[in-house]
């Protein structure tokens, strides 16, 4: 195509009303006063705020925070009981008996801390909460059976031979 005069005419009012329609499209889109204003009103947030807090209310008392941490000590007792049982065990198997602290009546299982620390436990367990204990006794059948003192979500937590009197 060549450039005569009738087509460079053409060629700057193109130019000229494109550049006229982006600088009005520009004024329009950046003035000072919008003519649809975006976003959300004040109340639509506030409904879906509280929405949000229903929701995540309805998930505290799902999960029930109190209830899985007394199962959690509960699996802890559980943990501690069953190591202490196999370190009787493994103290029977060598000596050909249980330590004297294992007698037909409850005992206190820190009274055994000398026969099974450091050769089988390299501590005795304690329990979550610090005021209970752990107990072990001999049953009838010369089998020993363990207990914990404080079971929270279950009703007791015994290993071996338990036998309550």
């Amino acid at each position: 195509m060549l450039l005569t005069k009738q087509n460079a005419k053409q060629l700057r009012n193109t130019f000229a009303f494109r550049f006229a329609s982006v600088s009005r499209f520009v004024s329009r889109k950046f003035s000072a006063k919008p003519a649809r204003a975006y976003g959300f009103t004040l109340i639509e947030l506030i409904v879906v705020i509280g929405i949000i807090i229903i929701l995540f209310t309805i998930m505290i008392i799902a999960i029930d925070p109190i209830f899985q941490l007394e199962v959690a000590r509960d699996r802890q007792r559980e943990t501690h009981i069953n190591a202490i049982y196999g370190a009787l065990g493994d103290y029977r198997a060598r000596e050909g008996d249980f330590p004297p602290c294992v007698s037909t009546s409850q005992e206190d299982v820190e009274e055994c801390e000398e026969y099974i620390v450091p050769e089988f436990l390299s501590e005795l367990p304690q329990d979550p909460d610090e005021e209970c204990s752990y107990f072990v006794k001999k049953g009838p059948a010369g089998r020993i059976g363990l207990k914990a003192e404080c079971a929270e979500a279950e009703d007791k937590i015994t290993t071996g031979d338990w036998i309550e009197p």
